[in-house]
């Protein structure tokens, strides 16, 4: 067995292009394609055969013998029962420890997975791992493989923690197999990196995919998809990084590439069009971004027709750049251009449709049409809801993040126009949804847990109000630290505290708000600021103790112990 090993990346953060997205993809469909491949006979069905399989002394085993039971109760499906048959017939020709078993194992762990049966698909690929890696030994190419699906499985049920761990046992035990330049270990590499930046790690998750396009260039060279993809994904990494300028310089790149390896003509040089026009508009050149988004539109038209996919999503990045530079106007027009486009080709409940109802909703708010926005608002609740109805309880859906990104944008509409109820039953929604993701953003988690606590707080729920400000700011403290943000929530606690009567409590929280404000360089003449001074200077009179920083660190007395800290 392999021991519990931890990736460790000692590399330099050196300049190569390289990245996270779409390689992992490409290369884990063609592994997956040829693990499937394998010409294993189907054995017919039979009432003999069926009683051979509940009389078998062999299926006492875990999970076999869960399959046992699951015959007799007849809950299996006509594949499942075609599956779990051909697993008896292995046994009784072949044993239960024989590699052939393993090899019905794992095919069957595939058809779980692909199910979304996650724990059924766990238990086969381990027990297919532990025969391979007795008969074979851990560095036979099936035994690797087949820890690459535990480890694929683990991360599709979201344990995240235990998948990471399993891909950094798979990368050496391919190193040891075919060394470190090959593109097999690159492919698990990806996997690491997407864990690592799904985490809020870009800059390891960029160690990560130069390793992998080192590899990929040695084998492949440079006009190569996998070199493009992770090309691309480090590209996309500099941006989460914040340095756009270095990602601009990438894309431009990424756009020649593409039209070397896939022709100028290809929809992926257009959806690299896309992605520089964004990195354009994070830089503030939103003419360039401009320019380039149309550009892309209309080579999209012809390639994939006006209601193509990746057609209504350059469309929607014209309407956002007309919205950044405050023509509202012919943005909503683009927008509805798009809401058509989606409810001809998905139809009228589904979830990118809902998405689109919410940015023409928030761009109504803006240009002052509050019932307008309202409606469109309360008409991409409804698909919400009756999405969440339609879908499977373990189902995890590709339009999550936009999903809980637009449920933030009805809560706050809905907030504005003081449907509180509305509002809490939005934000609520989406702290459930952020809370399950396979990567917890901490980030957009206090985000909504301070909002959930706002709403609280005008239903005069002071008390659980406070509740969900500390929260946030836990969640705050362990990812940007005890910067304006925190500060912002901090100061929120403070009205919800002099709202319950504890004056003194809520000023001293007052005091350490304005502390964070003035480290981060903000004076008076920030709105915020001004806020909390000015709650200060209505009560001269409250004398409170404020703890002092120490080594660098600012106090807050609602999460440290106050004995840290000199006063």
């Amino acid at each position: 067995q392999i021991p519990a090993v931890h990736c460790e990346s000692n590399t330099t953060d050196d300049d190569d292009h390289a990245s996270v997205s779409t390689g992992t993809t490409r290369s884990t469909r063609r592994e997956g394609a040829s693990s499937r491949g394998d010409d294993y006979s189907v054995i017919s069905e039979d009432a003999s055969m069926v009683s051979a399989l509940r009389r078998d002394q062999e299926l006492n085993s875990i999970p076999l013998r869960k399959i046992k039971l699951m015959f007799k109760e007849g809950r299996m499906s006509d594949e499942e029962r075609k599956h779990m048959l051909e697993l008896r017939s292995a046994i009784k020709s072949f044993g239960r420890h024989d590699v052939n078993v393993a090899h019905i194992l794992v095919t069957t762990g595939d058809y779980y997975a692909d199910e979304s049966d996650y724990s059924k698909a766990l238990s086969l690929h381990e027990e297919a791992f532990s025969i391979y890696s007795t008969k074979l030994g851990d560095h036979d190419s099936r035994s690797v493989d087949s820890k690459l699906r535990i480890a694929r499985v683990q991360l599709m049920d979201g344990n995240v923690d235990e998948a990471m761990e399993t891909f950094c046992q798979t990368i050496h035990m391919r190193e040891a197999l075919l060394g470190e330049e090959h593109p097999s270990v690159g492919e698990v590499r990806m996997h690491v990196a997407e864990i690592q930046r799904g985490k809020g790690h870009p800059k390891e998750a960029a160690r990560e995919v130069k390793k992998a396009l080192r590899g990929y260039r040695e084998v492949y060279g440079d006009d190569h998809p996998l070199v493009a993809d992770a090309v691309e994904s480090i590209a996309d990494l500099y941006t989460e990084m914040g340095d756009h300028e270095k990602a601009n310089l990438i894309f431009s790149e990424i756009v020649k590439l593409r039209a070397a390896i896939d022709g100028h003509e290809a929809v992926s040089v257009s959806k690299a069009l896309i992605k520089w026009s964004w990195s354009f508009e994070s830089l503030g050149n939103t003419s360039r971004a401009l320019k380039l988004m149309k550009q892309a539109y209309s080579a999209l038209v012809k390639q994939e027709g006006i209601a193509g996919a990746t057609t209504a999503e350059a469309l929607e990045g014209v309407g956002k750049i007309y919205a950044t530079i405050g023509r509202k106007d012919k943005a909503i027009k683009a927008y509805t251009r798009v809401l058509n486009i989606r409810r001809q080709t998905l139809g009228e409940n589904h979830p990118a449709t809902a998405a689109t109802f919410v940015t023409i909703g928030k761009t109504l708010r803006d240009v002052d049409q509050p019932d307008k926005s309202l409606k469109c608002m309360k008409r991409a609740m409804s698909i919400y809801s009756q999405y969440d109805k339609n879908k499977k309880k373990s189902e995890k859906s590709e339009d999550e993040a936009t999903i809980t990104d637009s449920l933030h944008q009805i809560g706050l509409t809905f907030e504005d126009h003081g449907e509180n109820t509305l509002a809490l039953k939005a934000f609520s929604r989406e702290m459930s949804l952020r809370k399950s993701a396979h990567y917890c953003d901490k980030r957009r988690v206090a985000r909504v847990l301070n909002a959930i606590g706002v709403i609280q707080c005008k239903r005069g729920k002071f008390k659980n109000a406070i509740e969900f400000f500390t929260e946030a700011l836990v969640n705050m403290d362990s990812t940007g630290g005890r910067n304006a943000t925190f500060a912002a929530t901090l100061f929120n606690v403070g009205l919800a505290l002099e709202k319950m009567g504890e004056t003194e409590r809520a000023f001293q929280t007052y005091a350490e708000t304005l502390m964070m404000y003035k480290v981060e360089g903000l004076g008076e003449e920030n709105p915020m600021v001004s806020k909390v001074i000015n709650k200060i200077r209505k009560n001269p009179n409250v004398e409170i103790e404020v703890p002092v920083s120490i080594n660098g660190q600012l106090p807050c007395t609602l999460l440290d112990d106050r004995n840290k800290f000199e006063c």
